[in-house]
């Protein structure tokens, strides 16, 4: 039988300090300076942001929960070769920063709709925002879920009250506070997040043995194997990986709205892209420490799978975050 266990009240206060901050800082850029009394101050941030919390946000949004849960879950499975999509978004991103990205302020744009529309034509514009809409009701749906699972694993809160709890303070601070708001609210998660992922990794290092012991059991797994073929049915290679990551690199940060916002907020082109070659280290540094924590995983895990011991664990999905009351005790699974 699975028992759960259960957040502490230093984990709840972790989860509603977040939440309060976020609700904080919507209400702080509605109430005090500027207050977003134009279309530019709220949808643009008055176009006078400073390239720190820009570059924060610039990471923190395309590295969503589905990255941090799901992207261990992949490597643990299939090995390393998911790391091949964290060296191409550089190359993808240097595209957008030299190809598009002058172009929008060339433009005077304040959408890459609206660049759409200049160059060919109103139907175009409409379309392509049509379908951008679609995309992201359906992108967001995931990204909600996913951390509402993880809570879902640990508390007694249920899903449904999870999801419209998270969604509708969410949507309160962005749309009271603009742009600035979820900016700073940005630079908040994205450090929240990379504690997490420093503190997981010291965690799974220690409990794993040592880095060494890591590197020795999962190329014995033929997790740290590479497949430099060039066969489209397989899951992953080298190349495929490689190809995604510069095409995510250039789409997600030259062409999806969600970003070139973000980056048009800034005062010229020069800063904008200077700001967007800093960004590439934090999300190369992210999408790659998500990755390579499944390795990590697999050293803890390789003799005791936590799927297959379904029955101690009550895990059934790789991705799924449901923890038991066992222990693991020289690489054995020990329930208690």
């Amino acid at each position: 039988m699975a028992f759960k266990y259960h957040l502490g009240v230093t984990d709840y206060a972790v989860i509603i300090g977040s939440l309060l901050i976020s609700t904080i800082i919507g209400i702080r850029f509605r109430l005090f300076g500027e207050k977003q009394q134009t279309t530019k101050e709220y949808l643009m941030a008055g176009k006078n942001m400073s390239m720190f919390p820009v570059i924060m946000s610039t990471a923190a949004t395309m590295i969503s929960p589905i990255s941090i849960l799901g992207n261990p879950a992949e490597s643990y499975r299939y090995g390393i070769q998911l790391c091949m999509m964290s060296l191409g978004i550089p190359f993808g991103m240097v595209l957008a920063v030299y190809v598009i990205l002058p172009v929008y302020f060339q433009c005077g744009v304040s959408t890459s709709y609206e660049f759409l529309e200049l160059r060919y034509g109103k139907p175009t514009r409409y379309l392509v925002s049509a379908i951008f809409i679609l995309q992201m009701i359906l992108w967001m749906g995931s990204v909600l879920y996913s951390p509402v699972l993880a809570l879902n694993a640990v508390t007694d809160i249920s899903m449904e009250v999870a999801i419209i709890l998270f969604g509708s303070i969410c949507a309160f601070y962005c749309t009271i506070g603009g742009l600035k708001a979820v900016l700073w609210t940005d630079v908040l998660q994205g450090l929240l997040m990379i504690t997490t992922i420093i503190t997981l990794y010291i965690a799974g290092i220690k409990e794993a043995g040592g880095i060494t012991n890591i590197i020795d059991r999962a190329s014995e797994g033929g997790r740290l194997a590479f497949n430099f073929q060039v066969d489209l049915f397989k899951r992953y290679s080298f190349w495929n990986g490689l190809l995604f990551g510069i095409c995510y690199g250039f789409g997600g940060y030259g062409t999806n709205q969600v970003e070139i916002q973000r980056l048009l907020s800034l005062s010229n082109v020069k800063r904008a892209q200077r700001t967007l070659l800093i960004s590439i280290l934090p999300v190369t540094g992210l999408f790659l420490s998500c990755a390579v924590y499944g390795v990590v995983l697999y050293a803890i895990y390789y003799l005791c799978d936590p799927v297959f011991n379904t029955n101690e664990t009550g895990l059934t999905k790789y991705d799924q975050k449901k923890f038991s009351t066992g222990r693991v005790h020289n690489n054995l699974y020990l329930p208690d």
